[in-house]
């Protein structure tokens, strides 16, 4: 299994707060992929001052960059919720949610003069919390945007307390945070030449050990790019290719061109295997028939292990467990394989599009679909619901439905204890019974977000 730390993002399908999309063309030369690079070591690249201060990113308003304590947290478990406007810490039990801390980020409201039209006279304001949160080794990593550009928090995960923060870019868009020993990578838009630049930060003090730039291929039509982390190595997707840099100096260790004229759209690391969703076609685009598959790889060398056949829809992320690899598509159709060969156990259709990490708890696998579709025999008749299948057959056990309002299944599902979590609209934090699907709806505090009641918090659960 991989790490116990479950960061929802929507890291892959679903990258709401942190989407970097650039396109940057790439020469083709002998029918050979010519690939421009540049590993980076820094000692302080970004020019300003590293420690637990760094100043205030905005001068009105509350601003106190620090939490509020609600009660006693020990450690680094339990569900940290985000919203633009902070992010909280709250302990489990028994799916009800106890309030820890919450780390205010002291919103400024940005009201311009005039106001563009239709905006009501508020934009977004700053600072806000860009990224889904990465928890490690009794920290919380997170991205901000700021008026003074994009920054990365580190807080302590006990009590909330800033640990460090550092600017690391200007312009919009992150991808991250990622973590591993005591590295946090993130990726960011290089302010001289536009391309993804991954930096490598040092996890106890912000500082930069190394970066590499890269030309984002031109077949780039997912806009994926830093997506995960393996033994000792980073892996980049990037269109028709996806890359491995080695985690500790930046390098490059190896390079995998896709099939046919598939792209990646995501990666998943699970028992030593590195688990590639892919597809021919592009996410929300008509379904197509034969149009994606999961591929295996050596996470070492890049070497392909096996690959799955060609199935309908765009594909989510896949989830490995015992042997068995589950994943879904929105063709609406959820795929349990054989994790050593990629032979079809059994397939499930679920009524709605399937687009994000599918769950496992016990026996069963869980997920989230939704735009229901009326034609299929399912009990829901609402556009979301959440979705609990037989792990051996993929018999339907029970599902859950939400108004249309508040999921609409792009969200991703998080597993915690006994209970499936989701954020949903307007700033609720849904929890289910594992074994009957009950649920217990929990109010996100508002804080000081005046401007955004329909933030929905992106959730991470941490054992």
């Amino acid at each position: 299994m991989n790490d116990k730390v479950s960061p929802v993002q929507p890291r892959a399908l679903h990258r709401s707060t942190g989407t970097i999309t650039i396109v940057v063309v790439v020469l083709v030369l002998l029918g050979c992929l010519f690939v421009g690079f540049n590993v980076t070591r820094h000692n302080n690249p970004f020019g300003i001052g590293v420690g637990a201060t760094g100043g205030k990113p905005c001068t009105s308003g509350q601003n106190t960059l620090a939490p509020v304590q609600y009660a006693t947290g020990a450690g680094q478990s339990g569900l940290y919720a985000v919203r633009s406007e902070g992010l909280y810490r709250f302990k489990v039990q028994n799916g009800h949610l106890t309030p820890i801390w919450f780390f205010s980020m002291g919103w400024c409201p940005n009201i311009p003069t005039p106001a563009p039209s239709g905006m009501g006279g508020v934009l977004l304001p700053t600072p806000n919390i860009i990224t889904s949160a990465t928890v490690a080794n009794g920290s919380v990593y997170f991205g901000v945007l700021e008026n003074a550009g994009v920054y990365m928090y580190a807080i302590r995960a006990s009590d909330g307390a800033l640990l460090w923060r550092v600017k690391v870019g200007t312009q919009r868009g992150l991808e991250g945070p990622l973590v591993l020993h005591d590295l946090v990578y993130i990726s960011t838009v290089d302010d001289k030449t536009g391309n993804p630049r991954i930096f490598a930060l040092d996890a106890h003090t912000g500082i930069a050990h190394w970066s590499y730039e890269y030309p984002q291929s031109a077949n780039n039509r997912n806009g994926v790019g830093l997506n995960n982390v393996v033994d000792n190595a980073i892996i980049v997707l990037d269109g028709d290719r996806f890359f491995a840099l080695n985690a500790t100096n930046g390098k490059v260790a190896w390079t995998t061109l896709t099939e046919g004229n598939q792209q990646t759209t995501d990666a998943q690391f699970f028992d030593g295997v590195l688990y590639v969703s892919s597809s021919s076609t592009c996410f929300n685009c008509e379904v197509q028939p034969a149009t994606s598959a999961i591929y295996a790889y050596n996470p070492v060398t890049g070497t392909k292990l096996w690959s799955s056949q060609l199935v309908a829809g765009y594909p989510s992320p896949a989830y490995e467990v015992h042997g068995v690899v589950y994943y879904g598509t929105q063709a609406g159709t959820v795929y349990a394989l054989q994790a050593n060969d990629g032979t079809e156990l059994w397939h499930s259709t679920v009524g709605g599009e399937v687009r994000t990490l599918p769950q496992v708890i016990g026996n069963t696998v869980y997920v989230g679909a939704g735009l229901f579709d009326t034609a299929t025999n399912n009990p829901n008749t609402q556009p979301g619901y959440i979705l609990a299948l037989d792990i051996a057959q993929g018999k339907h056990e029970w599902s859950q439905a939400l108004p249309s309002y508040q999921y609409t299944g792009y969200e991703p599902i998080v597993a915690g204890g006994n209970s499936i979590f989701l954020g949903t609209r307007p700033s609720f934090i849904d929890s289910f019974s594992s074994t009957q699907g009950t649920l217990v709806q929990y109010t996100v505090p508002s804080g000081q977000d005046a401007f955004n009641l329909n933030n929905m918090p992106s959730l991470t659960y941490v054992v």
